[in-house]
């Protein structure tokens, strides 16, 4: 019978092999194989990239199929890829990793196999790269990898790999090198100086360096004295055995540690060095200068930042001119906030500034402060002791040195320097008057000057005795026609007085019964007042009348500011009035009940402002309180006597009342 041949997967196309034509094709891994269907021949085509890229021995298989009259049967066309047997190729791209003491190997097998699978590689080692030995006889492995153990650290090493297959062993591959190492020791000695919120550290080098080269160094810091540890340089990136840290605090211990880095990792820690960073101080505040006999005592407020450490001293620096500064006291050695600046001349003023120290060093300069040396003035000389009325007038040139500051006052003493009293007003010119003595006493006057350093030297005067100088003698009676109405001396020289009814004045204020007597530089102004308190009229000679038991308003200008006038009726002395700041007296002075009616004088013995004495007369009339009255003034007024006695006061003070016209003048 017919029999028919297929090929299992096979794809029908006429196809010459060998002047043959095959109907059937089928490509396989190895070649492609070809079936004529009508007589069953059979051919192979290899593919000969496909089959010289085989390593190891391979075989590949077709299938056929024949069938006749309903009836089938198969078979294989084999085919066989054989490789001859022989070493694998070498290993290439071999690589070297370094450790303690060891390395680690990668390569890529080898591309040709030799025909058999590898097995195993062998690992060789040299230090000269012309002697080797084995490292590994065979890895047993055909992993590309090797870990070679037994090295030493810091010798450099050279590597091959070989592989193995059932032939044998190939040919080396190219070498690679390592220098097995491990991390190195620790640094040793560390040492910190502190700076500015920062630090130095230094240390030494660590014996070993671990097979490896060091490249840097770690930095580790702590503020807790070593419980707990923050990187403060990761990697110095430099084999310097010296760093700055920046970025502490002044004022807080900071404790350091040193790592070591090569290749192979960070050593250990150092042990710790500690230091505290600090800086100069700010500058001390509130200098003042208290001044003194060739010295000033400089004081001042210590810095609220001592910069992180304790201030142990000051630098104390005067200057005359605010521009050249002399050092006065380098260091002073002591937290005391005052110094002594001694050898300054009396009289300059110096300037002083100081500044703070600690372990960093000196602050700048504060601002400055300025005191002027002095010491009491010397003794002024008393020219010349004038008696007055219950005073003395003094003059006086002053001191020669004045200590080396201004004289302010002047004090003086009549009880032989046991008891001192400041001149009042205070003067710093000649002369001064000492007021509210006795008449009659003789009194030694000593005087001394007095600055901001107190009171000087004194000065001793000639004794004198404070006289009362009445114009009028006591019991006289001065003549009250004619124009003998007053007299004024001065000095004992009589003068031209003028009295005057003040309704006769131009732009009179006064009150009405006012008697104003003026002449050398002083006025003086009497009102009377009746029983009823309210102002009294003048008599009919146009006499100031007065009345028993009632009182006289009197007031004076241009008297000796501080001196005392004293006012006297007749031979009686009616009071003391003291003289204001403003050369002005003012006061209301009884008339004695017992003082004899009729005619008298009112005398004014006072100090002018020129500091020569004054005796003021004016005539004046006394009455009895039952007596009969003067034409009252209060017709003029509609006003009742006991209502007019706050009027009449202001009247006398202020100037306001009524007129009378009457006008006396008196001439030396």
């Amino acid at each position: 019978d017919t029999i028919t041949y297929g090929l299992t997967g096979g794809t029908a196309g006429s196809t010459v092999v060998g002047g043959l034509t095959y109907d059937l094709s089928r490509i396989g891994t190895y070649g492609t194989a070809y079936v004529a269907s009508a007589t069953g021949a059979w051919a192979f085509v290899p593919n000969a990239t496909a089959i010289n890229n085989r390593l190891t021995a391979d075989t590949e298989s077709f299938a056929v199929i024949a069938t006749a009259n309903g009836l089938s049967g198969t078979g294989s066309i084999p085919i066989a890829i054989s490789v001859p047997a022989s070493v694998t190729g070498a290993p290439t791209t071999l690589a070297a990793t370094a450790g303690n003491a060891t390395a680690d190997l990668t390569w890529v097998a080898p591309t040709w196999l030799g025909g058999s699978a590898i097995t195993g590689y062998k690992v060789e080692k040299s230090t000269d790269g012309s002697t080797w030995s084995t490292a590994i006889a065979n890895t047993a492995s055909a992993t590309p990898t090797a870990h070679v153990t037994g090295l030493t650290n810091g010798t450099t090493y050279q590597f091959r790999v070989s592989a193995i297959n059932t032939t044998g062993t190939s040919a080396p591959s190219s070498t690679a090198s390592a220098t097995p190492g491990v991390a190195p020791d620790a640094p040793t000695s560390p040492t910190a100086a502190p700076g500015d919120s920062q630090a130095t550290v230094a240390w030494v080098t660590p014996v070993s360096d671990g097979g490896g080269a060091i490249t840097a160094y770690k930095i580790e810091k702590s503020t807790d004295g070593g419980s707990t540890w923050t990187t403060a340089v990761a990697n110095t990136g430099s084999t310097a055995t010296t760093a700055i840290v920046t970025g502490l605090t002044n004022g807080v211990v900071t404790s350091f540690r040193i790592s070591a880095i090569n290749t192979f990792g960070t050593s250990s820690p150092s042990p710790s060095a500690t230091t505290t960073p600090r800086t100069v101080p700010a500058a001390p505040t509130n200098v003042g200068v208290t001044p003194g006999n060739g010295w000033v005592v400089a004081s001042w407020t210590a810095p609220a930042n001592d910069g992180g450490s304790a201030i142990t001293g000051y630098r104390v620096e005067t200057s005359t001119d605010g521009l050249l500064w002399t050092v006065a006291i380098a260091d002073t050695g002591s937290t005391s906030t005052s110094a002594l600046i001694g050898s300054q001349p009396n009289g300059t003023a110096v300037q002083v500034r100081v500044s703070a120290i600690n372990v960093a060093g000196t602050s700048v300069p504060s601002a400055p402060a300025s005191g002027t040396p002095r010491t009491v003035p010397g003794a002024p000389t008393i020219t010349s002791v004038t008696p007055g009325n219950r005073q003395l007038t003094v003059a006086f040139a002053p001191p020669a040195d004045n200590g080396g500051a201004a004289i302010t006052n002047y004090e003086y003493s009549t009880d032989g320097g046991t008891t001192w009293a400041a001149a009042s007003p205070v003067t710093t010119t000649s002369p001064i008057v000492i007021n509210r003595l006795s008449n009659g006493d003789a009194v030694t006057v000593q005087l001394r000057a007095i600055n901001p350093a107190g009171s000087g030297a004194a000065a001793t005067g000639s004794p004198a005795t404070p006289v009362v100088m009445p114009i009028v003698p006591a019991g006289s009676v001065v003549p009250t026609t004619g124009a003998n109405d007053g007299r004024l001396l001065i000095d004992g020289t009589e003068q031209t007085l003028t009295v005057t009814d003040a309704a006769d004045l131009p732009g009179n204020t006064s009150p009405a019964g006012t008697i104003r007597a003026s002449g050398g530089g002083v006025t003086v102004d009497l009102l009377a007042k009746n029983e009823d308190g309210g102002p009294n009229a003048l008599d009919d000679k146009g006499h100031l009348e007065l009345v028993k038991g009632a009182s006289t308003l009197v007031s004076g200008t241009g008297f000796r500011p501080g001196s005392t006038v004293d006012v006297w009726l007749g031979s009686l002395l009616l009071g003391n009035v003291t003289v204001g700041a403003d050369g002005t007296f003012s006061a209301s002075l009884p008339v004695p009940a017992g003082i004899a009616a009729g005619d008298h004088t009112i005398q004014f013995n006072g100090v002018g402002a020129d500091g020569a004495t004054r005796s003021v007369t004016v005539d004046v009339s006394v009455r009895d309180a039952t007596a009969e009255r003067s034409p009252s003034l209060l017709a003029f007024t509609g006003g009742s006597a006991a209502g007019m006695v706050p009027i009449a006061m202001t009247m006398v003070l202020v100037g306001f009342g009524l007129k009378r016209r009457r006008r006396r003048t008196t001439s030396a």
